[in-house]
């Protein structure tokens, strides 16, 4: 069993972590990693929502979730999330 085969319907999905990222972001204005988070998912919606992706949009956002100095357990989720999404429409990750 896969830890994304565990992860609750509320953390699946760059929807859900979006709202998951911006309920944070408004707990902790001042704490910049709640609004990163936010804007990757949105990035990251957009893409699933029909935008186009290039190898460079995901390279893009593959580093910034990788530049983040406080990732945390939900950041690992919404990485490895995004990974699989990436692989399975043949992106290199």
């Amino acid at each position: 069993m896969t830890r994304e085969s565990t992860l609750p319907d509320a953390w699946r999905g760059p929807e859900n972590l979006r709202k998951y990222y911006a309920r944070c972001a408004a707990r902790r204005p001042n704490d910049p990693h709640w609004a990163h988070g936010v804007e990757i998912c949105e990035r990251w919606l957009e893409f699933q929502q029909g935008q186009d992706a290039a190898q460079s949009d995901v390279d893009q956002l593959i580093r910034r979730l990788q530049a983040e100095s406080k990732p945390g357990s939900m950041w690992s989720v919404m990485t490895d999330q995004i990974e699989a999404w990436a692989k399975q429409r043949g992106f290199r990750v």
